[in-house]
């Protein structure tokens, strides 16, 4: 009985190890596109509670110019072969946000399939989290999940042509 369990043991760890090597040709190569942040109210539901309508509406009018800012914004999105990725969003970096929106850090294909893969990005700032990529029709990637970050709407990303990006 003991050593059955030894050798259930090895083979799912043998398991884990193959599966840990999946790759995927379609994903290597820099991606761009737009991402919006959704700030909704600053991130505080009564962040508009106590102040008077002079406030209110300078507030509005900010969130507004961050909004257009934002939306004129390139959104690059690369992964490597050897296991990389890294983001960048405009050419200031997002305003020193760090996430999958100005960061880089490893990735592991965690599932993959005709329509797509999912991801495990490690990242020494938010540490481990999942990205659901779908490929679509039109030659586009899209993210499906984004499990750290609600506020982050990703648009469809095109992949950039090779000798354009060197």
């Amino acid at each position: 009985m003991q050593r059955s369990i030894h050798w259930l043991f090895a083979l799912t760890v043998l398991i884990n190890i193959a599966g840990c090597g999946k790759s995927d040709d379609r994903l290597y190569g820099k991606w761009e596109g737009q991402l919006n942040m959704n700030w909704g109210n600053f991130g505080n539901e009564n962040a508009d509670a106590g102040i008077d309508d002079e406030q209110r509406e300078m507030m509005e009018e900010m969130r507004a110019n961050a909004r257009e800012r934002m939306a004129e914004r390139k959104y690059v999105l690369e992964f490597t072969e050897d296991g990389n990725w890294k983001g960048k969003w405009g050419e200031d970096g997002g305003g020193g946000m760090v996430s999958i929106v100005n960061g880089e850090g490893t990735y592991t294909i965690t599932e993959k399939n005709n329509d797509g893969v999912t991801l495990s990005l490690w990242q020494e700032f938010e540490g481990e989290s999942k990205l659901k990529l779908k490929y679509n029709s039109d030659g586009k990637l899209e993210v499906v999940e984004y499990d750290k970050d609600d506020r982050v709407e990703f648009g469809k990303l095109s992949k950039q042509d090779a000798a354009a990006t060197k």
